[in-house]
């Protein structure tokens, strides 16, 4: 028998190998989103062991709620924020809007959840037709709202999404 060909016990993998792999394991992971890593999880015992290591921080990268802040429905003003949660697949208040609003602007952005303009209530179920300029960041894991500077003009009906840590309101 050659020396080539005769069994061997199984050697250790080096540190810098293990990383690599944790690395590219979270790299698919991420791009494969939490179900489908869930899913590779559930039917590989070869991949269960690599993604379950990456796995906390692939769900950190993608919602488990929806959230939704305002509005008008017709009878109450709505200065709540609803969430619908994606695991449950079911509604709930989750807290209340600094103030009431409808049609803000709303984006995530750093830990935290930004809400933008809109057109406040005046009183029960009256709207200011001006739009607001306000801004205000909602701590998501404390619960608490933190007032902003206010944008430079007031703004209705816009659009918001966070690219590159900017928060971008048109």
């Amino acid at each position: 028998m050659s020396s080539s060909s005769s069994w061997a016990p199984a050697q250790r993998a080096p540190v810098e190998v293990i990383i690599e792999a944790c690395e590219l394991a979270l790299e698919v992971a991420l791009h494969a989103g939490p179900v489908t890593s869930r899913l590779a999880q559930a039917v590989s015992r070869s991949i269960q062991v690599g993604l379950g290591a990456v796995l906390p921080s692939v769900d950190k990268a993608f919602p488990t709620q929806l959230l939704i802040c305002g509005g008008v429905d017709g009878s109450e003003d709505l200065a709540i924020v609803e969430a619908f949660s994606c695991q449950t697949s079911s509604w709930g208040r989750s807290m209340r809007l600094p103030r009431g609003c409808a049609a803000p602007v709303s984006a995530w952005l750093g830990g935290g959840l930004y809400l933008c303009g809109g057109l406040p209530y005046v009183s029960h179920f009256m709207l200011d037709p001006a739009p607001a300029s306000d801004t205000w960041r909602l701590d998501v894991a404390g619960g608490t709202w933190s007032e902003l500077a206010p944008m430079l003009l007031a703004r209705t009906g816009a659009a918001a999404a966070a690219l590159d840590g900017i928060l971008y309101v048109c």
